[in-house]
């Protein structure tokens, strides 16, 4: 008998389950995580945009400047076209908008 790896069956399963769209979010928040800078949260991810929230207009503008090439590193980790656009949104500290 052959073992599948855990991650193949989870994927197998999630592909026709309505906890697809949750799934995903969170595959796109892991990869994310990994590139953005420390000060920059995903706040979203729905329907291949994602949406990042900054601290500052100027932060802001860093992510437009980076959104290229942080969308082509988030879905080479992803291993596909997942993320189709990046927005961003100032929130403060206290996740207020």
């Amino acid at each position: 008998m052959a073992f599948e790896q855990l991650s193949q069956s989870l994927d197998h399963l999630t592909r026709r389950s309505p906890i697809r769209v949750a799934v995903t979010a969170l595959k796109v928040e892991r990869e994310a995580k990994k590139h953005l800078p420390p000060w920059a949260k995903m706040i979203s991810f729905r329907e291949g945009r994602l949406l990042i929230g900054t601290p500052s207009p100027a932060h802001s503008q860093e992510i437009f400047l980076q959104s290229r090439e942080l969308k082509r590193k988030v879905n080479e980790g992803l291993g596909g076209k997942v993320v189709e656009e990046i927005r961003y949104r100032i929130k403060d500290e206290g996740g207020e908008e």
